[in-house]
């Protein structure tokens, strides 16, 4: 399935096999009332590198059917959460890393596109240094795309990103490997908003593989499988970093501790840093 885009169609011809590419989508929503602090902002990537790209394209191609697909829409029928199931068992099968970093407690006074402009920041830091190229899906207005380009510039000038690493603004019509992220933050974003059975996919399916960053948060509650083993790690900013891995030995044999519902409290933070 050959790339038509003509960017990145030079931008994959000169990369060599092992180096990656991170292909980017967001999730956000606005708070329901005035008063609360219940919006948020999620920023996920999914990180593939050169050699998979034609063969994983192809695969996401046979599974979805046709040529559209959002995670969203395809979840509002019972043949489209077929296929959000067997896309989620492909990825699981894969085991590709993911990365998302979520902005919680986003209040009626707080910039959307700041709190978009702080996760993609913490996302980019997180980066291999084998990261030659970063797909984000095109935003609706010029102005948006033009604020993403502005910060890329910004990262760049303060050596959070490296000169070497090329970023392209294309629709997900254009590079099909950008379902992956929408993929990744919809079902993420399911664990925030929903109780029901796709409350559950991105720990059944995603969250060995994926790498979360909570920016500023002050309680967070997760629920993970019995034998899942979590490390976690406090960011020099205050943020958390949760990295899901393999099940440990002590886990296997169920003699560790019961970690099916593990709260992580960080020190109350000012309200003036709550209200950015």
């Amino acid at each position: 399935m050959p790339i038509r885009h003509p960017v990145l169609s030079n931008l994959y011809a000169n990369l060599a096999d092992y180096q990656q590419v991170l292909f980017l989508d967001e999730s956000y929503r606005e708070p329901a009332k005035q008063s609360d602090k219940d919006g948020y902002y999620i920023i996920a990537g999914s990180v593939l590198t050169k050699d998979t790209l034609e063969g994983t394209r192809i695969r996401l191609q046979e599974i979805v059917g046709h040529n559209h697909f959002h995670t969203t829409e395809a979840l509002q029928t019972t043949d489209g959460t077929h296929t959000v199931h067997a896309l989620l068992d492909q990825c699981h099968q894969w085991e590709d890393k993911h990365l998302l970093v979520v902005k919680t407690r986003l209040g009626p006074g707080d910039d959307t596109e700041h709190a978009r402009q702080q996760c993609l920041t913490a996302l980019i830091r997180e980066l291999d240094t084998n990261t030659r190229a970063i797909i984000f899906e095109k935003r609706q207005h010029n102005k948006d795309n033009n604020a993403d380009q502005a910060l890329i510039k910004k990262l760049r000038k303060t050596k959070v990103l490296s000169d070497q690493t090329r970023t392209v603004w294309v629709s997900p019509t254009d590079e099909k490997l950008l379902w992956l992220p929408d993929l990744v933050a919809m079902t993420y974003r399911r664990t925030i908003t929903h109780t029901d059975d796709t409350s559950t996919f991105f720990e059944s399916y995603l969250a060995q593989n994926t790498t979360v960053t909570i920016l500023k948060e002050e309680l967070k509650t997760i629920k993970t499988q019995e034998t899942l083993g979590i490390n976690l790690e406090l960011l020099e900013e205050g943020d958390l970093t949760f990295h899901y891995d393999q099940p440990t030995p002590a886990a296997q044999n169920h003699d560790a501790q019961d970690i099916s519902n593990v709260q992580i409290t960080q020190e109350k933070n000012q309200e003036s840093d709550l209200e950015n």
